[in-house]
């Protein structure tokens, strides 16, 4: 094959209790994957295993999409919930931002906390992904409990129309 890429057999993968019994061996660092096998993303989701390593493809939804019901310069703190399964125990952040006039002032460590504290009366991990090179928010999460599990690539793949 050309254009370096790799061809791995992999097989469907239907069947959501083994699929939660090969995520579930690490619930911290499969949180998003093990929310997505409740009834609300099933629909969207492929999955695909090769031995005890599992993919998933998401189909027919948009990209997530936070909203925050005011203008961006009146709303200085944020964060949202890309993940919340009762059934599995998990839920994940995301699109935690502090407007840059006000960073410093603790508003994150504040809503991050809170959040988290809800998010722990019905969940027994809460997880996050963080960018390395953010030496602020790495050090906040550590604070306030968060402890490094794995690293991340983050990838888009583009169409060559797109492209250009």
């Amino acid at each position: 094959m050309g254009g370096g890429l790799i061809a791995v057999a992999v097989r469907a993968e239907h069947d959501r209790a083994v699929l939660a019994g090969l995520l579930g061996r690490d619930p911290v660092l499969h949180a998003y994957q093990l929310g997505d096998l409740d009834d609300f993303f099933w629909p969207y989701t492929s999955w695909f295993r090769r031995g005890d390593q599992v993919v998933l493809l998401y189909h027919g939804v948009e990209l997530p999409t936070l909203l925050a019901f005011a203008a961006p310069d009146r709303v200085p703190e944020l964060a949202g919930v890309h993940v919340f399964s009762p059934r599995w125990r998990v839920a994940a952040l995301g699109n935690v931002t502090t407007h840059p006039d006000v960073r410093g002032r603790g508003l994150g460590a504040g809503v991050v906390a809170a959040l988290c504290a809800r998010l722990r009366t019905s969940v027994d991990h809460v997880t996050l992904n963080v960018r390395a090179d953010n030496a602020a928010a790495v050090r906040l999460y550590e604070r306030l409990g968060f402890s490094r599990v794995a690293g991340f690539t983050e990838c888009a793949l583009t169409s060559a129309a797109a492209a250009g």
